[in-house]
């Protein structure tokens, strides 16, 4: 009863004053999130097309990250991963929870979006926010790892979309194709050293937000 009474009056005095669509959402991100993504990182290897070197790149993907559950009941967990069809993603690898798996694949006739996804989840128990990373039992996270390749024009950009709270991300580029540039988003936040590879985000991102990654050949 005080849980329902507690919820209801933040309800009324979250976001106050502002109009009731945007308190709402406030409301949902306070109260409804409890999977919070930690130790991310996305790392990018670039290389000529073997089959189209004048128009497109391989994009190498690896990416990972550790999913804990700040809420106060254990919450079932799986990963995913989507993109759009035009760029022909492979995904090469999905582990997660330790062990690795082979997803189904799903195609989205309308949208031409390519989704992989599994069907087993895990377990995750609670952890509170300000708990040590060594001190977590292996029932209260699960580690996440996907390693893919999508095939984009010489001169483009890709977008990392969070579908989560995601804590202090990071970007990093490990090479490129000789006479190519590579930057990532840059802000307040975010720490990078001038010609460095690795771009620290001091901040933490709500579901849809996002950070985007560019290359083109030098001119």
């Amino acid at each position: 009863m005080i849980e329902e009474a507690t919820e209801e009056l933040s309800s009324r005095l979250v976001g106050y004053g502002l109009p009731s669509a945007a308190q709402s959402l406030i409301h949902k991100l306070v109260h409804e999130t409890r999977l919070v993504y930690r130790d991310y990182r996305k790392i990018y290897r670039l290389q000529i097309h073997p089959e189209l070197p004048e128009e497109k790149v391989l994009v190498h993907v690896t990416l990972s990250y550790r999913v804990v559950n700040n809420g106060k009941r254990t919450e079932r967990y799986a990963p995913g991963f989507a993109e759009e069809g035009m760029y022909n993603p492979v995904l090469t690898k999905l582990e997660y929870g330790g062990k690795v798996t082979e997803p189904d694949k799903q195609i989205d006739e309308k949208t031409g979006v390519v989704a992989f996804r599994v069907n087993e989840k895990v377990d995750i128990v609670p952890s509170h926010a300000t708990d040590a990373r060594e001190d977590l039992k292996k029932e209260q996270f699960c580690d996440v790892r996907l390693e893919y390749t999508v095939e984009m024009p010489k001169y483009y950009s890709d977008v990392t979309v969070f579908t989560g709270v995601t804590v202090q991300p990071t970007v990093e580029v490990s090479s490129v194709p000789e006479g190519f540039t590579f930057t990532a988003s840059r802000g307040d936040e975010c720490v990078h050293a001038e010609g460095g590879s690795v771009w620290d985000y001091n901040r933490a991102f709500v579901a849809e937000q996002h950070v985007r990654a560019w290359w083109k050949p030098k001119e």
